[in-house]
Parts: structure tokens; sequence; C-alpha cells
């Protein structure tokens, strides 16, 4: 566009200077590039939506120009006055408001990967060597030093640095990380010198998977949109009716020659482009998607933000949504002197955070030879001969003899060759601001619920809980809501909680931001009191789509008649300056939405 733009400025220029010559037919010939290379992708749209029957902005700037360009042809060969300078300097304007408008779409995708490094330092035998971010592989080490912002995700192998991860967290302040510390692509160096191990490059990284999934969510249509594009199919056809009557009018009742009157035929198409119209709805979209990434949000459906201001009922998982998800063992009992370390051995196989914790209960390690996880409910283990159950209690019940265990209490039991081995009760902290969110979300007319598999859940007063829910649970729960009329949102972890994701009218995934692509969800958070900040944007979304279609309709409103010559001589309008005019009607919606 802006070889095109650069070429229609030289020749338009020259074609004017040319016109005060009087050379008209060197002024034409002047005239050509502009018209068929300048002007090349306007007539070719236009031919592309006659042929669909459909009418748009190429339909009007082809048609207003390609006038303008052969009567030229015709008053030059008859020898009248020419209005080829409309033909040039009308697709010179409508180009430079088009590539202000690309600008600033370009402006915004550029704000998803931000200034991810295009070539970084990557040690190879021992040296140091520059090479492009495309050569980097899962197991090379990378240097990082200031300012440098992190293409790739990985362990930091040596040195300690002070990071910014705005852009996974929503928090500018720089975190303080060291050896052994997880990085994530996206993120800058603020200060510090460090050799980093790649876990996961290219499109596996993590920027690469956000930026992908914004991408996904800008392409799609709110459904305000689908009025705006009914208006845009109809409004071309009226413009064409309205600048013929410009011309008949002019012409035939006010006396004006068939030049002048044609003069204002042209402005009417020059100035009438919808393309404003079409902009208003997707440019706030893309907007609202970029300053949601730069505050932890990453909307992955953009077809949520239009339907969240729908919500009545919001379901909240527990574990690692509302609590830290770092599970704590507050106490045990051991009936078996090796029940801990079979336990520990069975459930370093899973990656669930009950599983993790206890894990760490026996720093002594034994093959399992067998593992199954049976999720919600416990884990399967063979160890030599002995087999291992580990799980809720009502799960042991179903695959163990509780004998005299029957009434103890705890949170997870432990069951060895058909016996109880192990009791295990675990804790797990709420997260800071949790208890304000939900009262925030009730004072705002919406049911919270909190559903969990836990059997007993404390410290959430006035607040619906289902206790002891299977994953499979959670989705009755949420199709029964549903049946009921509710507009569901469910709030959970972004892997275990998938089907519930799905099922429920919105699903919002919270997670840590390490892998992106296994994730559930229309909207991942990466923390769990960015909601309310989601709902803003939501809001904000709705009202700038507003802005920019009553900019548009107002704008057009005022400036066709004004180009058709309602207040002239008072005010006059020619084709060339009302093609500018109209361009500009697009620069500012794009502007206003970047706002």
């Amino acid at each position: 566009m802006l070889y095109r733009l650069i070429a229609g400025i030289i020749f338009s220029a020259l074609t004017i200077y040319l016109e005060f010559t009087g050379f008209s037919l060197f002024v034409l010939l002047s005239s050509i590039p502009v018209f068929f290379y300048s002007g090349y992708n306007y007539h070719k749209g236009a031919i592309r939506a006659i042929r669909n029957r459909t009418g748009n902005m190429d339909v009007l700037v082809s048609l207003s120009s390609s006038i303008a360009f052969f009567y030229s042809i015709y008053a030059t060969i008859v020898g009248i006055p020419t209005i080829v300078d409309v033909t040039v300097l009308l697709i010179t304007f409508v180009l430079v408001g088009k590539t202000l408008e690309a600008y600033f779409r370009y402006k915004l995708s550029l704000s998803i990967k931000g200034n991810v490094n295009a070539k970084v330092r990557k040690i190879i035998n021992n040296e140091e060597k520059i090479v492009d971010v495309s050569e980097v592989n899962v197991g090379d080490i990378i240097i990082l030093k200031n300012g440098d912002q992190i293409p790739v995700d990985g362990i930091i192998d040596e040195g300690v640095v002070e990071v910014n991860e705005s852009v996974i967290t929503g928090e500018p302040l720089p975190i303080k990380k060291g050896k052994g510390d997880a990085l994530i692509s996206g993120s800058t160096i603020v200060s510090g010198y460090a050799k980093l191990y790649v876990t996961r490059s290219g499109e596996n990284a993590y920027i690469s998977q956000v930026a992908k999934s914004i991408r996904e969510a800008q392409a799609i249509k709110v459904p305000i949109q689908n009025f705006v594009d009914k208006v845009s199919s109809i409004f071309v056809p009226i413009i064409l009716i309205v600048s013929l009557f410009s011309f008949l009018i002019w012409h035939f009742i006010l006396g004006k020659s068939a030049f002048e009157a044609l003069l204002f035929s042209i402005a009417v198409l020059a100035s009438a482009c919808p393309c404003a119209l079409g902009l208003a709805t997707p440019m706030a979209v893309v907007a609202m998607i970029n300053k949601a990434v730069k505050k932890g949000i990453i909307i992955r459906n953009g077809e949520i933000l239009g339907n969240l201001k729908n919500v009545d009922t919001m379901v909240f998982d527990l574990t690692g949504t509302l609590t830290e998800g770092k599970i704590s063992i507050k106490s045990y009992k051991e009936f078996r002197k090796d029940a801990l370390k079979y336990a520990a051995s069975v459930e370093s196989l899973s990656n669930h955070p009950i599983a993790k914790a206890i894990s760490e209960l026996s720093k002594e390690k034994v093959k399992v030879d067998e593992f199954e996880e049976f999720i919600g409910e416990g884990v399967y283990g063979r160890i030599k001969d002995d087999t291992i159950i580990i799980g809720k209690k009502e799960f042991i019940k179903q695959n163990c003899e509780l004998k005299d265990r029957e009434n103890e209490d705890g949170d997870i039991f432990i069951c060895i060759n058909n016996e109880i081995s192990g009791i295990i009760n675990i804790e797990d902290k709420v997260k800071d601001g949790v208890y304000n969110l939900l009262n925030k979300l009730k004072s705002q007319g919406i049911k919270v619920i909190i559903a969990t598999g836990k059997d007993k859940v404390e410290g959430f007063n006035d607040i619906e809980i289902h206790n002891g829910l299977k994953p499979e649970d959670k989705v009755e729960l949420i199709r029964e809501l549903k049946n009921e009329k509710h507009y569901v949102a469910f709030v959970g972890d972004g892997i275990n909680d998938s089907q519930a994701l799905s099922e429920a009218n919105i699903g919002i995934a919270l997670n840590s931001g390490s892998d992106l692509a296994k994730v559930a969800g229309d909207v991942v958070l990466n923390d769990i009191n960015s909601i309310p900040e989601l709902f803003s944007i939501s809001n904000k979304l709705e009202s700038k789509i507003k802005q920019n279609l009553a900019w548009a309709f107002g704008y057009n409103s005022v400036l066709v008649p004004v180009s058709a010559g309602i207040l002239y001589p008072l005010v006059y309008l020619p084709p060339q300056f009302a093609a500018l005019a109209m361009s500009m009607s697009s620069v500012i919606v794009s502007m206003w939405s970047y706002v």
C-alpha cells in the first residue's frame, strides 16, 4: 500500500503541474500510473464485488475515479476541460487514509508479540554466536542480557536476572529470578545476565501460542457486526441512487452544465465509502483484545466479549482456582511402615497438586510397575506384588475393605493389598483477594457457586457449595443451570476441568502461562482477580463499538448531503476533497479504537 501511495503522490503532483502548463495529453498520460497502479486494488475489488452482486467501498472508489478518468479522455479528444486531477487526487487521498488505517492495524498486531528478538545469542561449541531465533531448538543454551525480550521458554541454567513478566501476569513490577527458575517468552530482562536452557521454542513458545490465540479471536464477529453488514449491503446501492439524482437535479432542474453536475455526482460517490462502518466493530475488538493481553487476560474466543454481559451465574472450581493450588500435608497416619513410601512413589507419576504434595512425604522412592489415574478420584499403582490404591474415602470404599477404619476421618486414604494402610489430611490456602472477588460478583447480582471434589469446604460463608463432585458431576451441574435458563460462566483449572469449561456458556481457565496450547476455555487468566477487569473490558468494547458506529453513521449522514451540494455555494466539497474527508473517517475510527 505504501508503494502504491508513493506512486500516487509522485504522479499526482506531476499531473497537477502539467495541468497548469496546458499540455492536456501529457496530463492524461501522467495520470495513467495513478489510475491503473495506485488504484489497482480498488478496481479489482470492485469487479469482484459486482460479480458477487454486492457493493462495497471498492465499488464507490473505482466508479468515481473511473468516471472522472474516462470523462477526461473524452474531454481531451473533444478539447474541453478535463477533470483528471479528480482521478489522481481521489485515489491518492483514499490511499492516504487506507495506508494510515493499515498502519494502525499493524501497530495493534505488533503489540501481541511485542519486539521479540529476531536474533539471539546462542552457545555453540562453548562459543557465543548470534543466530536467528528460528535456529533455536529445545535443549539449546542462549544468553540473555539487559533489555532483551525473551524469544523462547526455558529454565535459567546460570545467572540472576530481574524480569518483567507483565505479558503473562499483567504485573509491571520486575521479579528476581535465578538458577532453576522458569522464564516465559515475551517477558523482558530488566537487569542482569543469564544462560537459559530452552524448553520450548518456535510456534510452541508461550508468546507464539498467545499470538495464535489472539489472531483467531480477532477474526470473529460480535452480534452487532451482523447488523452493520446488512446496513453496508444496502448502503452502496442507496449512494449510487443519490449520486445519480445529484447529477439529474443539478443538470436538468438547477441548470448546471453536465461538467459541473458530474462533479457533484462524483463527490457523492467519493464521500460515501462505508469502510468506517465496516471498521467500527473489528477495530474495537482488536484493540480490546490487545488491551486484555497487556493485563494478563488471553481471549481465545472473541465472541465472549459481547456475551459476558449475559452472565448471571458463575461456577468456580476450588483447588488451584480459588485456592493457591499448593497443597500441603496437614497431618498423616501410617498403619504400615512402608505406606508413605509406596504412596509417594505412586503419586510421583501424577501431576495433580495433591499427588505432588503426597510424593514429597518420602524421599525414598521405589519403582512402580503399573500406574493408572482416575481423574477426580484417585490413583492405582502396582509395586512388585503389592497393589496400591490412593484416593478419597468414597473411591477407596469401592475398591478396598475399610474394616475397622470405617469411622476414620481424612482427606486421602492409602490402601495396600485391600487394607487401609494410611490416612492423609491436606490443606490449601485461599488466594489473596478471593473473598472480595466473590462478594463483588454477588453485589453485581451474579449467582456464585463453588463446585469441588473435596468432601468438606470451610471459610466460604453465604455461598452455594457443591461438595464431592467428579469432573462429570460439574458438567451435569452446569447443564442443569443452563436448563434453568441461566447464562453460566465456569472458572476452573485449564486442563482438569476441560469438560466443564466447554459445557459452560463461557469457559474461563486459570493457567500458569507455561503451556497455553493444552488449556481449554474461551478465556485464559493468569490471576483470578482479573475477572472484574474482564467484565470491564467487555463493557468498554460495547461502548467503543457504539461510539465508532455513531461516528461513522453521523459522519456519512453529514458528508453525503454536503458532497451532493445541499449547502452550495456556501460550502462546496470537490470530489478529491470528499475522498480525503471520507478517508479520514476510517483513520479516526481506527485511532479512537486504539485510545
